[in-house]
């Protein structure tokens, strides 16, 4: 069996392409560190702000049938759909996103109704000559 190698102008090309398809904008957080704090403003407790991990283009991709693009559930008494997807990021300055975290679409030229949707990082993506980062997704919608 022959292995074919890419080497490092090729990966980069093939990278650039992949970034080239990246039209729309997001922003991805986690929850902030420390105790929640007493506002006595409003006389509730506050959680700590959410930190930003990662902000600029990604693209987004639904999830296939054969990906188990959605699925109901019951959420205490509410049934909730569970919709799929795939976030598709560069490579480079994004290997800190990690599992739970939550992305927002804050930009969507090619679909505005999108932006404002917030999804939750269900997995992890390491390969070696990724040309994107490929974070499965899920959204609670109910």
């Amino acid at each position: 069996m022959t292995s074919v190698f890419v080497d490092d102008a090729e990966l980069e090309w093939f990278r650039e392409q992949a970034e080239a398809g990246m039209i729309d904008k997001c922003k991805i957080t986690r929850d902030g560190e420390g105790e929640p704090v007493f506002d006595p403003e409003t006389g509730k407790y506050v959680d700590p702000p959410r930190v930003v991990v990662y902000e600029g283009k990604c693209r987004f991709q639904a999830a296939s049938i054969a990906n188990a693009a959605s699925a109901v559930v019951t959420a205490g008494e509410r049934y909730v759909n569970v919709q799929g997807g795939e976030l598709q990021l560069p490579v480079r300055d994004t290997g800190g996103v990690a599992v739970g975290d939550i992305a927002e679409i804050i930009e969507s030229p090619e679909d505005v109704g999108r932006v404002g949707r917030e999804y939750t990082i269900q997995t992890r993506f390491e390969k070696t000559h990724a040309t994107s980062r490929r974070l499965r997704l899920a959204e609670a919608v109910g």
